[in-house]
């Protein structure tokens, strides 16, 4: 496995970890407060992760917050 493999993967567990932690805000405080949160924490994570080695990081995990909102919602209206 190359650098650049172990990099990448690396960034992707990291992403899985931090929309996970992300749903679960939305969860208790609702959508757009976590949608502020993850602003203020992409700023920390896109610093240790670089975007090269994981294109699209800040719209892939504000993605899945919105994405975990949506479901839930449907989920009460049903």
């Amino acid at each position: 496995m190359n650098t650049q493999h172990r990099q990448r993967a690396r960034a992707s567990a990291i992403l899985r970890r931090y929309i996970a932690q992300f749903r679960d805000f939305a969860d208790v405080h609702g959508i757009e407060l976590a949608q502020l949160a993850w602003d203020d924490a992409s700023e920390t994570l896109l610093r240790h992760t670089p975007a090269e080695h994981h294109p699209g990081a800040y719209a892939a995990v504000r993605r899945g917050i919105a994405a975990h909102a949506q479901s839930r919602n449907l989920q009460r209206a049903a």
